[in-house]
């Protein structure tokens, strides 16, 4: 039935480790649609729950900055998320061949961005990955000149995020500073992994992974319920998980992964700790240090010699197509203030969503847009 729903188009727009994008005509909506076809894992519970998870959000996730889900279909040994079909680049693509945008067109960026992370926290989500490669143009945007004032750009990929109790409008993190005391004395639980293998020292800490800076990274652990934690069955047990992209990853996670890396001792991990996996800060930072790339050009993926390499050599290194690279000593006071506020390592002085759109409504004004 599936199958007799959809007719490809061209080629395929992508493909993962367990995963193709499709374009397709759809039959049943009679408009073209992008089919993600994932495979199905038989013997894998941590990745059923997260391809559900990811359907469930999608659901959940009605906003005109986020990508549109019509439908779920699971077919043989595949899922299939019948999802809006963007045209335009990622912002990622844009980035990497412009360099820095102009503020007026990266505060446009930020009020769409901002906008759809604040109804995300408001609906309970963490997205836990906010990065360019998953930021994308509903229509294509040209190659040069400025952007047009009408581009639309929309957020994609809930494959690692997570569902908490909605958060209010201008609820912050749990801190650690006021905190962790009373919660290490009252409310420890004991960390075990009877699921999935524990992680290893070298997927501990995001930044000594094998991996390309630009692929995700997720660790598992489970979380026993406080209560009697020696007769607490399999079934209690819970995930905690940390998942983001080095360089977008916000500093409070490196406590996090050292706390992981406990498991094997069978330490405490706080509850505190666990619920900073899924904290709306996280999302916040990271769109902190997507804004600072778009600002300055200066890719946070990369090391800082290979940043100074492109400040000092960039129309050498892009002699047909100028890479534009701004000094972040040259931002604007607003821009600045609102980096230092997405981009505090402090979790209680980070600006809450809400709080950063207030404070792009007034770099907008002074920009006169």
């Amino acid at each position: 039935m599936a199958t007799q729903r959809f007719e490809p188009i061209g080629r395929t727009l992508g493909r993962g480790a367990f995963s193709t994008v499709m374009r397709c005509n759809d039959h049943q909506l009679k408009h073209e649609v992008a089919v993600k076809a994932v495979k199905l894992p038989k013997h894998d519970p941590f990745t059923s729950a997260r391809l559900m998870r990811e359907v469930a959000i999608l659901r959940e996730l009605q906003h005109p900055n986020v990508i549109k889900m019509y439908d779920a279909i699971e077919s043989d040994s595949n899922l299939l998320l019948v999802l809006e079909l963007l045209r335009g680049y990622t912002l990622a693509k844009c980035l990497r061949s412009r360099g820095a945008l102009s503020e007026i067109e990266v505060a446009s960026l930020a009020m769409q961005l901002v906008d759809a992370v604040a109804f995300m926290h408001a609906k309970g989500v963490c997205h836990r990955d906010i990065k360019p490669s998953n930021v994308c143009a509903t229509l294509p945007v040209p190659a040069h000149g400025p952007l047009p004032s009408s581009v639309q750009w929309k957020l994609l990929d809930f494959g690692v995020s997570r569902s908490s109790p909605a958060q209010p409008e201008n609820a912050r993190s749990p801190c650690r500073r006021s905190t962790e005391l009373s919660e290490r004395a009252t409310d420890q639980c004991n960390v075990s992994s009877p699921c999935c293998s524990p992680p290893t020292p070298r997927m501990a800490t995001p930044a000594s992974c094998a991996a390309p800076a630009s692929t995700p990274q997720t660790l598992h652990a489970a979380v026993r319920s406080p209560c009697s934690p020696a007769r607490t069955p399999p079934a209690a047990m819970r995930e905690v998980s940390i998942s983001g992209t080095q360089g977008y990853m916000a500093p409070e996670l490196d406590a996090i992964c050292s706390a992981l890396r406990r498991s094997s001792t069978d330490k405490p991990l706080t509850l505190n700790e666990a619920r900073l996996t899924y904290a709306p800060s996280l999302d916040v930072f990271s769109l902190g240090k997507l804004l600072e790339y778009a600002l300055t050009g200066a890719d946070p993926t990369r090391t800082k010699k290979v940043d100074q390499l492109v400040h000092s050599f960039a129309r050498r290194l892009r002699p047909r197509r100028a890479y534009r690279v701004i000094q972040h000593r040259r931002l604007s006071a607003p821009a600045k203030r609102l980096l230092d506020a997405l981009t505090s390592a402090d979790v209680c002085e980070r600006a809450t969503a809400p709080e950063a759109a207030a404070m792009i409504q007034e770099w907008r004004r002074t920009l006169q847009l």
